[in-house]
């Protein structure tokens, strides 16, 4: 007779149809991401040339001592330096080019989160959404490996993951993230509104890292406004064409046969023309109000626990993106995380089933315009101008549907809220 520790490890080890389900899973992502590196060398437009001014910033920090945030304002924030030095540290080391160095930077990341996901629900219950997020990887193309923006669903998987039993490390991690790259910020709202009562461990969690960040930026010689130039520098800009926000702007110049976009070269990103400043001045009090509507919505639903969590976190990501100035390609990997875990979490849930099935449309969408017929769009092609409608409608759709089903586990009785949580 097997002894209790036996029984229990022949109860969680994977049976023999889960390690062939285990092998599918992986040669998938593997396929995945290998598709996005084989275009990086077949293709001239791969949607990669944010990396190729990542490695000219670190040429000049390196040779030069030249280092963005101590020596000039940047865009992005502090720590986003950690995975730019790496990559360039392993290149001089190993000779290797940047470019294909970053893709096993993410490819890596990504294989260590599916594998948490694996960890923590199962292969079964794992197997759905990691196999969406292989087909999303694929259907975005370029941007969705070689950009900083990957590195968010990675980081938010892992503390909404955490965020029930680690309320500390989840919000420590968010925090790390929102010093990378600012979206994982906002799932601070729904994280410390879903911890009411653990309010001060979201508090340590980011007090502590931020504590961190800004003590060792200020003995590496970091002038404090310089330190947080990406906020200032993201609020002086003007409306970037394919956000949300330009779109009612860009179909009316697009019809009209009126001129677009200029560059912007401190940016290195197309804006809409001529006196669209006010309009985005504007929006810069839209992202507040989407994350007080957020927060508000997920107050109401903080009893209901993970399943409000993970709904909550939709929202606010999604929110951040509707109600930006920019609308890059790569924010679409931003809805990710909330996705990845709640399909896993609740496999049979319409919602999370149709959310994984509208971010996937979002990602085949925005590749159809980033990189190759960028040009055409910028330039108002009709094709093109409703391809960007129709994936900026779904993104404010994605936005809606979480508010609506955040709002109905916040209004149904305590009895149903673990069948809401399923269904939509």
């Amino acid at each position: 007779m097997p002894t209790p520790s036996r029984a229990r490890a022949s109860r969680t080890s994977p049976s023999h149809s889960e390690w062939w389900m285990i092998a599918a899973i992986i040669m998938t992502f593997l396929v995945a991401h290998l598709i996005i590196l084989v275009l990086n060398h077949t293709t001239e437009s791969t949607g990669a040339n944010d990396v190729g001014l990542y490695d000219s910033w670190m040429n000049d920090a390196l040779v030069r001592g030249y280092w963005p945030v101590r020596d000039f304002e940047w865009v992005y924030p502090a720590l986003a330096l950690l995975p730019m030095t790496l990559v360039k540290g392993l290149s001089s080391l190993t000779g290797a080019g940047y470019l294909d160095l970053w893709w096993v930077l993410i490819a890596a990341i990504n294989a260590v989160t599916a594998g948490f996901l694996v960890r923590t629900f199962g292969p079964r219950r794992a197997a759905p959404p990691i196999l969406a997020w292989a087909v999303f990887v694929a259907l975005l193309g370029g941007p969705g490996m070689m950009r900083l923006d990957p590195l968010v669903p990675a980081i938010t998987v892992f503390a909404l993951v955490l965020a029930t039993r680690h309320t500390t490390v989840a919000a420590a991690l968010l925090t790390i993230g929102a010093w990378i790259k600012v979206a994982p910020a906002v799932v601070m709202v729904p994280l410390v509104l879903n911890k009411l009562k653990r309010w001060a461990d979201v508090v340590v969690g980011g007090a502590v890292v931020c504590a961190a960040v800004v003590s060792v930026a200020l003995l590496a010689g970091v002038r404090l406004p310089s330190l947080l130039g990406f906020v200032t520098t993201q609020s002086d800009r003007g409306l970037q064409v394919e956000s949300v926000l330009a779109t009612p702007v860009y179909a009316i110049r697009a019809i009209r046969g009126e001129q677009i976009a200029v560059y912007d070269n401190d940016l290195s990103a197309f804006q809409l023309a001529g006196s669209s400043y006010g309009l985005a001045r504007a929006a810069d009090f839209l992202l507040p109000s989407a994350l007080l509507l957020v927060a508000w919505f997920a107050y109401r639903a903080r009893s209901r626990g993970q399943a409000a969590l993970y709904v909550a976190a939709l929202a606010a990501l999604s929110g951040a993106i509707v109600a930006n100035k920019v609308g890059s390609p790569q924010f679409m990997s931003w809805m990710l995380a909330p996705m990845l875990v709640g399909l896993a979490r609740y496999p049979r849930s319409p919602f999370w089933r149709t959310m994984a099935v509208v971010l996937g449309v979002c990602a085949a969408l925005t590749h159809l315009i980033y990189p190759e017929a960028y040009g055409d769009f910028l330039d108002g092609r009709v094709d093109l101008l409703v391809i960007g409608l129709l994936r900026n409608g779904l993104v404010v759709a994605i936005f809606a549907a979480s508010l609506v089903k955040l709002w109905r586990l916040g209004t149904a009785s305590p009895g149903r809220h673990r069948e809401l949580a399923a269904t939509v």
